[in-house]
């Protein structure tokens, strides 16, 4: 009879053990999206495609259909500005620290660099 119930209190331990998880989450973690992974600067989008939503008329600010707002640089806004909206773009980052993103219009192959702004109106650091 021991043996029995000694046996049972360790089948029960045992699953117990299997079935509690060794990494629980902490209240309010909120893992990423694995498609998007977000990067020091705050963007969630990157390899994704896009549509350009708007643009200034000098090409040196365009918002895409994420709500994400980007920054171009001043030499590459020339390209920029003749971009038509709802065109496709696609995110890369750089090596370049003053304008560390990419832009590239999928229908030309032009490359703009930017730096992200932030996300509808707000700063990087407070993106959604």
């Amino acid at each position: 009879m021991r043996i029995v119930i000694v046996l049972s209190l360790m089948v029960v331990i045992a699953t117990s053990a299997v079935a509690t998880p060794k990494h629980k989450h902490r209240t309010g973690d909120k893992p990423g999206p694995a498609a998007s992974p977000t990067n020091s600067s705050g963007y969630r989008g990157m390899g994704q495609t896009h549509e350009l939503q708007s643009k200034n008329e000098d090409g040196t600010q365009v918002t895409l259909n994420d709500h994400s707002i980007w920054n171009v640089d001043d030499g590459d806004a020339s390209m920029s500005s003749v971009w038509d909206t709802n065109v496709k773009i696609t995110v890369a980052s750089t090596s370049n620290s003053s304008a560390p993103f990419k832009l590239t219009n999928k229908t030309t192959g032009e490359g703009v660099h930017a730096t992200f702004a932030g996300y509808g109106g707000t700063t990087a650091n407070n993106a959604p």
